[in-house]
């Protein structure tokens, strides 16, 4: 086998999965070690448990897209040796590490097309285009075949598969944090309020801490 991935923000450290009944943390694992990549496979519960010397010896990813159990879990852990996890398979013509937060997940086929793009920390993100000026804040989860350009994605949104969502050249276009966006939305307008949207209506006011569409 061939390592499929490379790991960023890599510290040299032993590599950490937590959650250990999420299928994406166990699948990685399984590979890591088949590659040679010394790794463990941990519960969140084990890992909130362990001394400060523990902490410091590894490095951490969770896949886990639970926002409120992923969220309390990066809060109460308190170390900043996470490590992100990018697919070899991905193209990027102005791959920048310094744009890639950490514990992100960036996985199958995903293309940014320009350096002006960020990607924030604690993302899973799979299949998906970037172009011109896109920012995804911490905690987003984009699902497969997703289209975005010329916006801003406030922190924790889900944003459902094969949706598009293009705003215009100079114009500061911005998607509400905790948002749910549908499966094949089509977005192009502000979406100043937090909730869950089709296309660029909104349905009601449970954002993706209180509704999981992905």
């Amino acid at each position: 086998m061939v390592m499929q991935f490379d790991i960023i923000h890599n510290k040299g450290l032993r590599c950490c999965f937590i959650g250990n009944k999420g299928n994406i943390n166990r699948e990685l694992h399984k590979h890591f070690n088949a590659n040679g990549v010394d790794a463990e496979l941990v519960s969140v519960e084990y890992a909130l448990a362990q001394p400060p010397e523990w902490l410091e010896s590894r490095q951490f990813f969770c896949a886990l897209s639970g926002l409120d159990l992923k969220i309390e879990l990066v809060r109460s852990l308190k170390t900043d040796n996470w490590f992100s996890i990018v697919d070899k398979s991905c193209s990027f013509p102005f791959y920048d590490i310094n744009r890639i937060g950490v514990n992100t997940l960036i996985m199958m086929q995903n293309s940014i097309l320009d350096s002006n793009n960020h990607i924030g920390d604690h993302c899973l993100l799979y299949g998906c285009v970037f172009s011109h000026a896109v920012v995804v804040e911490d905690y987003c989860v984009i699902a497969p075949n997703t289209y975005i350009a010329f916006y801003t994605i406030g922190e924790g949104t889900h944003i459902g598969v094969g949706s598009s969502i293009i705003g215009r050249l100079n114009q500061a276009n911005y998607i509400a944090s905790y948002s749910n966006i549908t499966a094949h939305s089509r977005v192009s307008k502000d979406l100043s309020v937090t909730g869950t949207y089709i296309n660029n209506r909104l349905l009601n006011s449970e954002g993706s801490m209180d509704r999981h569409i992905l």
